[in-house]
């Protein structure tokens, strides 16, 4: 099912990952037809420490 709505769908792994991965993310949403990006962040990334840019 989510296959259907969706552009693209990014996995974060880590929290390096994240700003690099949002702002693709953000970016792939804006191009082009417009359409969500799904953004999977694991619970063990909201409960951690850490910082992104």
């Amino acid at each position: 099912m989510r296959m259907g709505i969706r552009k693209d769908r990014y996995q974060v792994g880590n929290m390096r990952e994240m700003g690099r991965m949002m702002k693709e993310g953000f970016d792939i949403g804006r191009r082009g037809r417009a359409g969500p990006v799904l953004m999977e962040i694991g619970k063990d990334m909201g409960e951690g420490d850490g910082r992104f840019n």
